[in-house]
C-alpha cells in the first residue's frame, strides 16, 4: 500500500456523519475487480478507482 488517508468529517445528505478512506495501492492486481469487491461490503457507499469510474452500493 502506497497511502492512506481518512476524513471523519464528511456528512450525508441524510445527516450522518460517514468516513471517506483514501487508498493508494500499487501492484499489479485488476483494481476494478478490487473496487468492485469493497463495494460489496457492508456499510460501503461507494469507490472509485481513478480511472473514471464510481462502483456505488
Amino acid at each position: 500500500m502506497q497511502g492512506l488517508a481518512i476524513d471523519r468529517e464528511t456528512i450525508a445528505d441524510d445527516g450522518p456523519r460517514i468516513a471517506a478512506v483514501t487508498l493508494d495501492l500499487a501492484g499489479r492486481g485488476d483494481v476494478t475487480a478490487l473496487a468492485g469487491d469493497v463495494a460489496e461490503l457492508a456499510g460501503v457507499r461507494g469507490t472509485a478507482t481513478g480511472r473514471d469510474e464510481t462502483l456505488d452500493e
